[in-house]
């Protein structure tokens, strides 16, 4: 009796470990991000839920072990420059851009404008987007 309580018991451990390992956590950075699913890798990526400057996003995504997202990770659409990023476009309704981790020159950077996935580039890094970190 001993030995079935206890196969028992086992088998519903590691039930519960496969099931715990199958789920996807919705959240990332103990609650202060959001995760989501690229729309063309699949890939899971954390975006803030809060705005910050460009220095911030380097930091918040290092703390994770993360990277900030580089327009790399984009597909590109046949052009000399990156124009769209198809992987992260339209991925959550909080900010209408997204910090990359890619400059141009000049003290600016590439950021994605989210609900379209078009890239552009803002000036100096003290403008307050969301990070997405990969």
């Amino acid at each position: 009796m001993r030995n079935i309580l206890l196969l028992t018991c086992s088998v519903c451990l590691i039930s519960t470990m496969t099931i715990a390992d199958d789920t996807i956590p919705e959240t990332c950075a103990g609650g202060a991000g959001t995760i989501f699913i690229g729309k063309v890798t699949d890939h899971k990526y954390c975006i803030s839920n809060n705005t910050m400057n460009l220095w911030n996003a380097y930091a918040w995504c290092d703390g994770m072990r993360m990277r900030l997202f580089h327009l790399n990770d984009c597909a590109k659409d046949g052009l000399s420059n990156y124009t769209k990023c198809p992987e992260i476009m339209g991925v959550s309704s909080k900010s209408p851009m997204l910090w990359t981790h890619t400059p141009t020159s000049n003290n600016k950077w590439y950021v994605i404008e989210n609900y379209s996935g078009y890239t552009g580039y803002t000036y100096g890094p003290h403008s307050s987007w969301h990070a997405v970190c990969k």
